[in-house]
């Protein structure tokens, strides 16, 4: 599917701000409708109400499953600066369905009475603009805010599927957010990784639709990298133990940033990548691959996961796979 990129500062953007229905009014216009001379990623809007939005993936190559977002003040304190989204297998009516990631009883610390995760939109509940870029084709999407809670720095979440190994699993919808309301880096983990063994420490804030079987439910995962770089719970692109640039190849080496649960690497996130060092490239800044990277067109975003400031690359080409 063609990847997109859209960014605030794209002529027609919408504005995303600390008010209600701004999260919505930027995903209606980035994954549905388009904006200016830039196209939808191909989502559609299952249902709606007032600053409430049901989004369904595209479907054929994707598990076609739903994302619901509350961009009106759905519970807690955190009011318009914050908005709560969650995963559907099905979906009958805005806040309804079956198959329900995370669920109630694993974030049963809103009182929204749907549960689900946290997008930080900004520090200030105003109309005060915030800078942001999304990334998505029509099977998922990333979405990276500068928030002003860190200068510099972006909060994020995602939906979608991941690039899935088994070949029958239809069930590998990952979303990420936010466990916990206000702007501290310590509540982030769409950045975060674990860097422990066996494969069994899962990741708070990163949840499956189900697992590989089908026959689970909701479940809380962890995600790593291939270079285990030191400390247990840390960020993507924090630290690093080799030299950059790269001795042989004088390259910034990057990874996957694998998906994992019960032992077993599940697959891996598309367009999105771990540089193995700290903070190699300035946030913003845009670079080619070379190599076996060749054709390939990147876009670093500074973030931090659970307090360790890092960075991901994402994959800005049309090149996903």
């Amino acid at each position: 599917m063609t990847v997109q990129i859209y960014k605030s500062t794209d002529s027609g953007a919408p504005v995303l701000s600390g008010q209600f229905g701004k999260l919505t009014d930027l995903l209606d216009a980035c994954l549905v409708n388009g904006y200016g001379s830039k196209s939808a990623a191909g989502w559609s809007i299952a249902y709606t109400a007032s600053n409430k939005r049901s989004y369904r993936m595209a479907t054929g190559s994707s598990t076609g499953y739903y994302l619901n977002v509350q961009d009106n003040t759905p519970g807690g304190s955190y009011g318009a600066q914050e908005a709560l989204i969650t995963g559907f297998k099905t979906m009958s009516a805005i806040d309804t369905g079956t198959g329900q990631f995370p669920t109630y009883t694993q974030s049963s610390f809103y009182s929204s009475g749907l549960g689900g995760l946290l997008v930080r939109k900004s520090l200030t509940a105003d109309a005060t603009a915030r800078p942001w870029v999304l990334l998505a084709d029509g099977t998922v999407f990333y979405l990276f805010v500068e928030t002003g809670d860190t200068t510099g720095e972006t909060r994020n979440c995602s939906f979608g599927d991941i690039y899935a190994y088994g070949p029958g699993d239809a069930n590998a919808c990952l979303i990420t957010g936010q466990t916990s309301t206000g702007g501290s880096s310590s509540y982030q983990y769409t950045a975060g990784i674990i860097n422990s063994y066996p494969l069994t420490t899962t990741l708070a804030g990163n949840y499956m639709a189900d697992t590989w079987t089908g026959l689970s439910g909701s479940i809380l995962v962890g995600k790593c990298t291939d270079y285990q770089k030191g400390g247990q719970n840390t960020c993507c692109g924090s630290s690093s133990q080799i030299s950059y640039p790269n001795g042989p190849d004088n390259a910034l080496l990057m990874a996957p940033i694998f998906v994992y649960h019960n032992g077993s690497i599940r697959g891996y996130m598309k367009g999105l990548w771990n540089p193995l060092y700290n903070r190699p490239i300035a946030h913003g800044n845009t670079f080619s691959g070379t190599g076996n990277m060749s054709g390939k067109t990147f876009l670093a975003q500074y973030c931090s996961g659970q307090g360790v400031p890092g960075e991901l690359i994402a994959e800005t080409s049309n090149t996903w796979s």
